[in-house]
């Protein structure tokens, strides 16, 4: 009974392998760091294109602000790729629409904002983080005060507040950035949630 079942598993195994290594991986596939220009800035975003099934590809798209989107379907036609990333922060208007191509090692393309305006962007491969296994961390920095904003800006109309020494955003706004910039870190981060 054991060698039977071990034989039918390593079968499942190796036609797992088989179907696997089938699919030819496209060379859009995996992420990618994006630069958008848009109205005179650099607004730095993110792409993640894989397979899903045997002839799709989908993506998760991280614009300048908000969060990490889902892509349903990544369109390829000829060289030209495509994908539509609903609105979510964005002003009225339509869906944002990118196209794009690779060149060489990079990725060119325009992309369609809310209000029409289209920009261009550029991308390059996401550098691979390497796992150090014994990490040697510089001093720890506080990054809130607890009293103001001070070494941070908001991305828009700012509508944070300090409230008895906790940082709250009382409706939906601007992002916070730091004004300090960090390569490798690690965040501490505390949420008070009400019961």
């Amino acid at each position: 009974m054991r060698l039977k079942l071990f034989s039918a598993m390593a079968g499942m195994l190796l036609s797992a392998v088989a179907v696997v290594n089938a699919q030819e991986a496209n060379p859009l596939e995996g992420r990618w760091d994006l630069t958008i220009e848009k109205d005179g800035k650099q607004l730095p975003s993110w792409l993640e294109i894989s397979h899903s099934g045997t002839n799709t590809l989908v993506g998760r798209f991280v614009y300048a602000f908000g969060s990490a989107r889902p892509v349903a379907e990544v369109k390829l036609k000829n060289d030209v790729f495509s994908f539509v990333i609903p609105r979510q922060w964005e002003p009225e208007g339509s869906d944002m629409t990118f196209t794009g191509l690779l060149d060489g090692e990079e990725l060119k393309g325009t992309m369609i904002y809310t209000d029409g305006q289209p920009y261009s962007w550029t991308a390059v491969r996401a550098p691979k983080l390497e796992y150090v296994e014994k990490v040697k961390w510089g001093k720890s920095k506080e990054l809130f005060n607890g009293k103001d904003l001070v070494g941070w800006e908001a991305m828009g109309e700012n509508q944070w507040i300090i409230e008895d020494g906790v940082l709250t955003s009382p409706k939906s706004g601007a992002n916070l950035v730091s004004n300090e910039k960090f390569k490798d870190f690690k965040l501490h981060v505390e949420f008070k949630v009400p019961p």
